[in-house]
């Protein structure tokens, strides 16, 4: 496994059914960037009986999004 964390990557679901990025399992409260139309949105997991997802809700995460950790990059 390659130890070098990129600036960027794409967000992929991990076994547990959790979000990953650079093979970091996100869990709730984990905060990062995706990118939408060319625009860095801010962005926190949560958990429900339903599952995972985005905070704000009309960012719906994808398989193969293109996301960061804030601080990396700056626009």
């Amino acid at each position: 496994m390659d130890d070098e964390v990129k600036p960027q990557s794409e967000l992929c679901r991990m076994p547990s059914g959790r979000w990953a990025l650079n093979e970091i399992e996100l869990t709730c409260g984990s905060c990062f960037q995706v990118r939408i139309d060319n625009h860095w949105i801010n962005v926190r997991i949560e958990h429900d009986a339903d599952g995972y997802y985005a905070i704000p809700y009309s960012v719906r995460l994808l398989k193969g999004m293109t996301a960061r950790f804030l601080g990396e990059w700056a626009d």
